[in-house]
């Protein structure tokens, strides 16, 4: 049997979208006073939906969770009432039955006995203390490499249980709102290695739960030389696999790597993988990184004697390599192409720069599939593939037969 408890009426928001979660709890309290627990158990449930940002607070859970258990009661079901009550009051140990005692003293039996069975109040809200928490020491947030390059920025929402001690309880952390949810386990950390000076209450240090936001801002790209400087730290140390994700990191658009870091680049990854036994790609690399350097040197652009002469070993490595594992395995060796028309848009924007194209060749020496890998401007796309896929090349040889490969090409646009 339902039990009606007297409550005031109040008027309903027209939509759930436009409500913030604390009219959701108001409208939820309407409902209930109107005896529609359907209707006060689905807005409940939408004011402690964490899915939909921002996140509820602790105090909003809390509210929320108080007025399930009296919609719980209300439907004749005590053991839910007191699951809900418990829950919120582990959130919010001083909620109150705000005035409903007299209209429902079970229900009132009910919050004082979970009370009593929490023992004496051990955590404090922070508008229940006279000093609150304050941070007063830690690291920064670990940004994911992901997310720095993606330029992940915004808010993110927290709240955490201080102890007397002055640092967070593990088990209290939640995020609450977040720009990105691999940016929780960082926050975390943060949050667990952080020390902060304890709430007080009457003169007291006592356990205080906080809420705080922090504006994230995701850090610069990395250089990309230094990546690379490390990368080859990482293979000098026989750390080959730790080298490629570096200089994955450092050949990535986002890092904007001139055309000479690029070159140094495909240098090291070209050795990296050829340690690993991956001959295909470090020649595609090396080939790659001859590419830009004939660019290079056609637009006048000195290289670094250090460049030159790893441009060189590496160049002599793979041919070793190639010699004692196949005396007569080659990669495609460009002929001719077409010239490239400047796209006059482009032109008139003073848009340079080179487009990378990674072009399948057959065993004629036809290209049959071509993509662009890396650009500078979208721009410039159609007319690099359209160079690309009109150069013929003399095919990759394999065991003295012509076989199909990949390889990659440059096209580059410059302003006269």
């Amino acid at each position: 049997m339902s039990r009606f408890i007297l409550l005031p009426c109040l008027l309903l928001a027209p939509t759930l979208a436009a409500q913030s979660r604390d009219s959701l709890i108001v409208a939820a309290r309407a409902r209930t006073a109107l005896a529609d627990y359907d209707s006060a158990d689905a807005l409940l449930h939408a004011a402690l939906d964490s899915t939909t940002p921002p996140g509820p607070t602790f105090s909003q859970q809390a509210s929320a969770l108080f007025w399930q258990g009296i919609v719980h009661f209300s439907r004749g079901n005590d053991s839910l009432a007191r699951l809900s009550i418990r829950a919120a009051l582990r959130l919010n140990p001083n909620i109150t039955m705000e005035g409903l005692g007299e209209s429902a003293p079970r229900l009132a039996a009910i919050l004082d006995e979970e009370r009593k069975a929490r023992g004496p109040v051990g955590v404090y809200v922070s508008s229940d203390v006279d000093v609150k928490p304050q941070r007063t020491g830690g690291p920064a947030v670990q940004y994911p490499a992901a997310l720095a390059r993606r330029h992940v920025d915004g808010l993110a929402l927290l709240a955490a249980v201080i102890d007397t001690f002055g640092r967070a309880e593990p088990v209290s952390i939640d995020v609450l709102k977040v720009p990105d949810s691999a940016l929780i386990a960082p926050l975390r950390e943060m949050i667990l290695a952080s020390t902060y000076s304890p709430g007080r209450r009457r003169g007291q240090a006592v356990r205080t739960l906080i809420e705080f936001q922090i504006t994230l801002h995701a850090p610069p790209p990395p250089d990309a030389t230094a990546l690379i400087t490390r990368a080859r730290a990482e293979l000098a140390a026989g750390r080959t696999g730790a080298a490629l994700r570096l200089l994955g990191d450092a050949l990535d658009p986002a890092t904007h790597a001139t055309d000479g870091e690029r070159m140094y680049g495909l240098l090291v990854r070209g050795i990296a993988e050829s340690r690993q036994g991956r001959d295909s790609a470090a020649q595609a690399d090396a080939a790659a990184a001859e590419q830009l350097q004939r660019e290079l040197t056609s637009r006048h652009i000195p290289l670094a004697p250090f460049l030159l002469t790893l441009a060189d070993s590496v160049r002599h490595g793979l041919h070793a390599a190639n010699a004692s594992a196949a005396a007569d395995e080659t990669i495609p060796q460009l002929l001719s192409r077409p010239a490239a028309t400047y796209p006059a848009e482009m032109r008139a924007l003073n848009v340079t720069g080179t487009v990378t194209v990674e072009a399948t060749v057959d065993t004629t020496g036809r290209v049959i599939a071509a993509k662009v890998i890396r650009s500078p401007n979208p721009g410039l796309d159609a007319e690099a593939l359209r160079v690309v896929r009109e150069s013929r090349y003399r095919p990759a040889y394999r065991n003295g037969r012509p076989v199909q490969a990949t390889t990659r090409a440059g096209v580059t646009f410059v302003a006269h």
